[in-house]
């Protein structure tokens, strides 16, 4: 008596994305010839990958979004005393808007993927964590404008002063977790770029936003010192010592910052353009006629 052969139901192939329902799983797809074994073992891909493709949308947007200039044209609606007249905080309404804009991206893009040997451990904590931290920031900057803070007024400066010299250095370390998350799906893909290319362009942004949130978070904690005495006129907040360095630390980003973002947002669209096709498939063997 012979034995029926499996089959399986719910299976699309990872060649072609053909229905497979009911076909034996010792068989070929009917449409492209791909070994439906092949799509069964690549199943924990495929079910993963449209999260973490949503996520991949949701980045691209949000980096392309960044390279229109919205906190520059945010800071140029201000005047001397548009906070406390609004009774919003600009700062963190900036701060809200990037940790909110970059959230969808880390929550898919942080779904479990034990099938990527150097992924990030626990991606999804991290992500956690960064949104807590930015939305803790965001909380003490606006409770200054608001005048509701239990102790001191130089105590609240204090705090308000920590929350705006830590508020970028969160946001570039969101954009460094989204970026290895990316780059960690680099080897399923079919046809991917360089890596070398790939970890020049991601170094290259990561510079952009972390030479900014260095100089903020020096210039914004020695601003501490000031709160009693206010800085003389035409005064710096960043310290004499390290001003030259950090200075020169920025000097570059007039000139290519820009193309950087640019070069950022395509090489991510790309990675969105090849989250397409035959997904964590073996290469294809041509079957016995």
């Amino acid at each position: 008596m012979s034995v029926a052969t499996p089959i399986i139901d719910g299976l699309l192939c990872g060649e072609c994305g053909y229905d497979l329902r009911s076909l034996p799983l010792d068989s070929n797809c009917p449409e492209c010839g791909r070994r439906i074994a092949d799509s069964i073992a690549a199943l924990p891909v495929t079910r993963w990958l449209p999260t973490f493709r949503r996520g991949v949308t949701f980045l691209a947007l949000a980096l392309f979004i960044f390279t229109l200039g919205v906190e520059g044209w945010i800071y140029r609606q201000r005047t001397s005393d548009w906070d406390f007249v609004h009774k919003i905080n600009s700062d963190a309404a900036i701060a809200l808007f990037y940790a909110l804009l970059l959230f969808p991206a880390a929550w898919w893009m942080s779904a479990p993927a034990p099938f990527l040997r150097r992924r990030l451990a626990r991606p999804r904590r991290l992500v956690i964590a960064l949104l807590i931290a930015q939305l803790l920031m965001v909380a003490m900057e606006q409770w200054f404008i608001n005048e509701h803070w239990p102790f001191s007024y130089y105590w609240a400066a204090v705090f308000l002063l920590s929350a705006y010299a830590l508020a970028p250095l969160l946001h570039a370390l969101q954009l460094w977790l989204l970026l290895e998350l990316l780059v960690s799906s680099r080897k399923i893909l079919p046809r991917p770029l360089p890596r070398v290319l790939v970890r020049l362009v991601q170094w290259c942004f990561l510079y952009t936003v972390l030479a900014y949130a260095i100089v903020n978070l020096v210039s914004g904690f020695n601003r501490i010192n000031y709160i009693i005495k206010p800085i003389a006129p035409g005064g710096n907040y960043i310290p004499a010592l390290v001003r030259a360095p950090l200075l020169a630390l920025l000097e570059p980003l007039r000139y290519v910052g820009y193309p950087i973002a640019l070069a950022c947002v395509i090489m991510v669209l790309h990675f969105r353009f090849r989250m397409h096709g035959p997904i964590g498939l073996t290469p294809k063997v041509s079957q016995p006629s």
